[in-house]
């Protein structure tokens, strides 16, 4: 197991009891890296963080104190994550930010997305990023204060996840589609199809 005390923390290179690491790691104070887990490229680990053994990380990617990476999770194209943030068992990050005690803890893709603070999606949730036809993802945006339209935008970006406000829920087995944007506190029940965007506080899929 690599701590932070381990002659290889904040080095380049190396393989400790089973773990993997090629590149430059920072290891913060009383982190953990179990064995069989694999690190490359250019990678920051904050404090009292566990890396589970299977996990891969793939640099660039920035995570901050406290963090949980768990067995299976795979980070890979630029993944910041902040403190507190659950990146979970079998789960793959790709281009996304996790704001300060978001969780993806279960079988669940989070790619080209922002999970807000404290935001969680539950097992088996997908950010889809790619339209099928592969056009560029459009985006609604509401109104300030809700007095007019709403408009859609071009983005002009061919991946697009979603964008989660803070303290949103999403139930387990739930698809948002690329583009979709989710207001503070908004609900979403389990085996939804979500898209657009919701305004905060909303309840989605129920009835």
């Amino acid at each position: 197991m690599l701590l932070a005390e381990d002659p290889l923390a904040g080095t380049r290179g190396g393989e400790t009891e089973g773990s993997l690491i090629r590149g430059d790691l920072r290891l913060g104070p009383r982190s953990r890296i179990e064995p069989g887990a694999h690190i490359e490229g250019s990678v920051h680990i904050g404090a009292d963080c566990l890396i589970e053994t299977g996990a891969y990380i793939r640099g660039p990617a920035w995570i901050g104190d406290r963090c949980e990476i768990r067995q299976g999770a795979y980070l890979r194209g630029i993944v910041l994550a902040a403190d507190g943030a659950v990146l979970g068992h079998a789960c793959e990050f790709k281009r996304c930010v996790l704001l300060e005690g978001s969780q993806a803890p279960h079988f669940n893709y989070v790619g080209d997305s922002i999970m807000g603070v404290k935001a969680h999606i539950g097992a088996g949730v997908i950010l889809s990023n790619v339209r099928l036809d592969k056009r560029n993802i459009r985006a609604t945006l509401l109104s300030h204060g809700g007095g007019g339209e709403p408009s859609l935008h071009n983005t002009g970006l061919e991946k697009f996840g979603a964008i989660l406000g803070d303290a949103c829920e999403v139930g387990c087995n739930s698809v948002l589609n690329p583009g979709s944007i989710l207001g503070a506190r908004c609900r979403v029940t389990p085996l939804s199809v979500v898209k657009g965007t919701w305004s905060e506080g909303s309840a989605i899929g129920m009835h």
